[in-house]
């Protein structure tokens, strides 16, 4: 066997197994659109680079028809591309989004990593079932009295807001206030006609009216985004490659309108109870 020809065997063998892991990746560990913003490509890429280049290329160099020693050197390089493959795969599934958690304003993905090191005995696993990604929201309480001391407590708490396992409930549970507080899509995709174009083209794709539509912020470790829901089954049904900032986004019905709702009726000679918007402000 020629040297080129063993060549091109082993890249066939390795792009059918880059492939393979790709279509493992997106279909079952980053669904979309988490591959994009939650590292999913990037780790791929670092295995497919030394997958494709790193065993093929050393056969190129090394293999030579007749050569002594030969069955020894590519049993060598075999055993590096499996281990360095086999490491790859395990790192990608080991920082897969198993959690998506909606809670100040937008959705965090939680990895697999982190979600072993804040749930150990598997509890969320047991409330929660196996479906992953499994969405959530933790709760703010919209009675002022309640809603200030929580958040507060919460910014105070080493633990990131998004890890506070104790207070997850299912993202159904919750919809119709994160549908009140989701994204008001139509001003801030004003604010760049580039935006724009981006809300424009997925409202066509979707065929749907932007009333029957929700829009929420997803930050994820590489990048952040605008994942569309429908807003009476909480579906998610697409997303807008667009990046979120917090402070150019306004709600549909701000928090502090909707703890001011929440508020008994004040007499005349009654202080007015505090309000607190979002832990971003306190």
């Amino acid at each position: 066997m020629a040297r080129y020809t063993a060549f091109a065997i082993h890249l066939a063998l390795s792009l059918l197994i880059v492939g393979a892991l790709l279509g493992i990746s997106i279909l079952l560990w980053f669904p979309s659109p988490l591959f994009e913003i939650d590292g999913g490509w990037s780790g791929l890429r670092i295995v497919a680079l030394v997958d494709l280049v790193l065993g093929p290329l050393l056969t190129l160099v090394v293999f030579r028809a007749g050569k002594p020693g030969l069955k020894m050197d590519m049993g060598i390089i075999v055993t590096i591309q499996v281990a360095a493959l086999s490491y790859g795969v395990w790192t990608l599934h080991h920082n897969r989004p198993v959690l998506l958690v909606y809670a100040d304003d937008l959705i965090k993905p939680i990895p697999a990593s982190v979600v072993q090191d804040v749930d150990p005995e598997g509890r969320l696993r047991e409330r929660f079932g196996n479906e992953f990604p499994i969405k959530l929201a933790i709760p703010i309480p919209l009675d002022p009295e309640q809603g200030s001391p929580y958040l507060l407590k919460r910014v105070l708490s080493e633990t990131p807001l998004h890890l506070h396992t104790e207070d997850y409930v299912r993202l159904s549970e919750w919809w119709p206030e994160v549908t009140a507080d989701s994204l008001n899509i139509q001003d801030y995709a004003a604010r760049k006609p580039d935006w724009q174009q981006a809300l424009d083209h997925s409202l066509a794709e979707l065929k749907r009216p932007i009333d029957e539509l929700v829009f929420l912020p997803i930050k994820g470790r590489k990048k952040s985004g605008i994942v569309i829901a429908e807003a009476t089954s909480g579906d998610f049904v697409g997303f807008i490659d667009i990046p979120f900032f917090p402070e150019w986004g306004s709600r549909r019905v701000p928090l502090k309108e909707r703890l001011a709702s929440a508020m008994p009726p004040i007499g005349p000679d009654q202080p007015a109870p505090r309000t607190s918007t979002s832990a971003t402000d306190i």
